[in-house]
């Protein structure tokens, strides 16, 4: 009996608990029991960036929602030399350019799938281009009887413009083609000042204290003897003249800059005097009082030769600023460089000269001066008529040693130094006037070391030259005025200058 009550118990205990697994097993089903779906797969529809011609590519599409990992492909026109990979990355280097389209579809590894549409457009590789060379070229005309250029922006534009002397023998003032941009010019627009005669020497700078480029200009009077310094103020829209003195001698050279330390721009003059058995040069200084009045102080003498060109420079970084006159003997062609360094020590604000000698029969008609070996110390390259470029090292102080020489296929007039690879370092163009009508340009190799020449076209008798960035495309360019000279018929032509465009 008592092993059947046991027996009875335990069965009870079975049935109760099959009773509540029961139980509890139907409240989890009613729970849980299923899977939950996937969200949508969704494809980002944003815009693909654009591409650089010739340049490598990369970017990765993305999607959202549905059951991972993703499968892509593309169908449509890609640019060719682009993939999308299975992963959904397009990459490669572009080489058609334009507007490319195309579709991407993405899938899931369930059932779903997407596809957007897509455009990518290719830019155009930027032209191939070689610092220092100059293949493009252009012509404007630059007013009758040019006699000599400045280069900059006169007005408040930021593109260069070119002012020239007028010097015909019935033309006076000056000239200001303006620069519309584009690689066009304005057509020529001139000034003049009642009872002046032809100019042929010009310099440009701020001259009143506003932010406007001045022009100052020499020559002679009208109908002639006397010889003019004349002021040209800049309004804006163009230039209103003013006759500052009348100099005794010949004046021949002109430029400006700041030689009494004051922060106004000075103006000085070089002139030459005959009083037998020979002449003599002089330079003075026209001190500026910073509201465009002047005062002459005065004359420093240098030298005999009636040929004198006038640079006003700073010897060396954070040195002394010098005014360079270059002489020239034109019948036996010996030529010689004096600096007269900035002084206030005498009433000629300038000290006596440091001569150099820059060779026997060589007339050096010009000269450009700057740091050619990178010592922080002012160089200087002459152009010479024996066609040559004679290039002399400074010492920073006002001497100057020969270091060597450019052989030339013809004689050199107009010289510049400006850096035309936008590496730092200056390099070399010169004209050849009345032996070719062309330029050569001469990059540096280093320290007053330079490579072969390279010859270009210029206009008939090319002879000033300057170095801008005309186009504003961040390449130097060379501006070059061409001395077309006049016939009985035609006096007074329209001279024109040739602009190389900087590759």
């Amino acid at each position: 009996m008592k092993y059947v009550l046991i027996l009875f118990v335990l069965l009870t205990l079975v049935v109760l608990g099959a009773c509540d697994d029961s139980k509890d097993g139907g409240g989890g089903g009613s729970s849980g029991g299923g899977s939950t779906p996937p969200l949508a797969l969704t494809l980002d529809t944003s815009t693909v960036p654009d591409g650089d011609e010739g340049v490598a590519y990369t970017f990765n599409f993305q999607a959202s929602g549905g059951t991972s990992p993703f499968t892509w492909s593309a169908t449509g026109t890609l640019p060719t030399g682009l993939a999308l990979s299975a992963s959904g990355v397009l990459s490669g280097t572009p080489t058609t350019t334009g507007n490319h389209s195309f579709s991407v579809t993405v899938f899931d590894s369930g059932t779903q799938m997407d596809t957007g549409n897509f455009i990518l457009f290719v830019q155009p590789a930027p032209p191939q281009t070689t610092p220092g060379t100059f293949s493009a070229s252009s012509t404007c005309a630059i007013g009758q009887n040019a006699a000599d250029l400045a280069v900059s922006d006169f007005g408040t534009d930021g593109k260069p413009d070119i002012v020239t002397a007028r010097s015909g023998p019935s033309i006076q003032g000056i000239t200001l083609t303006t620069n519309t941009g584009s690689r066009t010019f304005a057509a020529p627009a001139n000034y003049t000042i009642v009872g002046s005669g032809p100019m042929y020497e010009l310099a440009s700078g701020h001259l009143n204290g506003d932010s406007l480029l001045d022009v100052v200009a020499i020559g002679l009077s009208s109908p002639g003897g006397l010889q003019g310094l004349y002021y040209f103020q800049n309004t804006g829209s163009g230039f209103t003249g003013t006759i500052l003195g009348w100099l005794s001698g010949n004046t021949h050279s002109v430029t400006i800059g700041d030689v009494t330390s004051d922060g106004y721009p000075d103006i000085i003059v070089g002139s030459w005097t005959f009083a037998a058995p020979q002449g003599s040069s002089q330079i003075t200084v026209y001190r500026n009082n910073g509201s465009g009045q002047f005062t002459a102080a005065p004359s420093r003498s240098v030298g005999q030769s009636n040929r004198l060109q006038l640079y006003f420079c700073q010897l060396q970084a954070g040195g002394d600023a010098a005014v360079l006159a270059l002489e020239y003997d034109g019948g036996a062609g010996d030529s010689r460089l004096h600096v007269l360094r900035a002084t206030s020590a005498n009433s000629t604000w300038l000290a006596v000269p440091t001569v150099t000698n820059l060779g026997t029969g060589v007339s050096s008609r010009d000269l450009a001066a700057a740091d050619f070996n990178g010592d922080n110390k002012i160089d200087v390259a002459t152009a010479n008529a024996n066609a040559s470029i004679g290039l002399f090292t400074g010492n920073g102080t006002g001497g100057f040693t020969f270091n060597s020489s450019l052989t030339l296929a013809h004689g050199a007039y107009g010289i510049v130094g400006k850096d035309l690879t936008n590496d730092g370092v200056p390099d070399l163009a010169v004209t050849h006037w009345t032996d070719d009508d062309s330029l050569t340009v001469f990059l540096s190799t280093g320290p007053l070391s330079f490579g072969s020449g390279v010859n270009y076209a210029a206009g008939a008798r090319p002879k000033d030259i300057r170095a801008s960035d005309v186009d504003s495309d961040g390449s130097v360019d060379l501006i070059v005025l061409n001395d077309v000279q006049g016939t009985a018929s035609v006096p007074d032509p329209v001279r024109d200058a040739t602009v190389r465009y900087g590759d």
